[in-house]
């Protein structure tokens, strides 16, 4: 009897083992693919009212910004840096600044694709909302 209930466990162990490594693996969820990209503020001067209302904006954005490998620049007659470094070793090159203007307007937000492609242009201060809107 006790070498029947030795052979009955372990053939049921085996069993149990053998199902377990049947079982489907579950999937982990894809991560959403991310288009990255670059929000361009034009001014002719970073502390306009619309520029410093944008840098909150951007600040309060961060971690969109980060997760999305999007780079929020500022270009100013003077100079192109980004928002989020405290150096401006990445020079982009936007092109001239007198083409990035629009007319009559001393504020603009410009969203280019990673190919520098312009997706969107506004003349007042967007949130990372409606630039998720355009990325996607």
């Amino acid at each position: 009897m006790k070498n029947l209930v030795l052979i009955l466990t372990i053939a049921f162990s085996s069993l149990l083992t053998a199902q377990e490594a049947l079982q489907p693996v579950p999937l982990q969820e894809t991560e959403k693919i991310v288009n990255s990209g670059y929000v361009v503020v034009v001014t002719t001067d970073p502390n306009l009212a619309k520029t410093q209302e944008q840098y909150d904006i951007f600040e309060n954005g961060r971690k969109y910004f980060a997760e999305r490998n999007i780079q929020p620049y500022l270009v100013t007659p003077q100079s192109v840096q980004s928002f989020f470094k405290e150096k401006t070793e990445r020079f982009m090159k936007f092109g001239d600044y007198q083409k990035l203007q629009q007319a009559d307007s001393d504020f603009v937000v410009i969203i280019l694709d990673k190919d520098f492609n312009r997706k969107y242009i506004s003349e007042t201060p967007i949130t990372p909302m409606q630039i998720s809107e355009v990325m996607d």
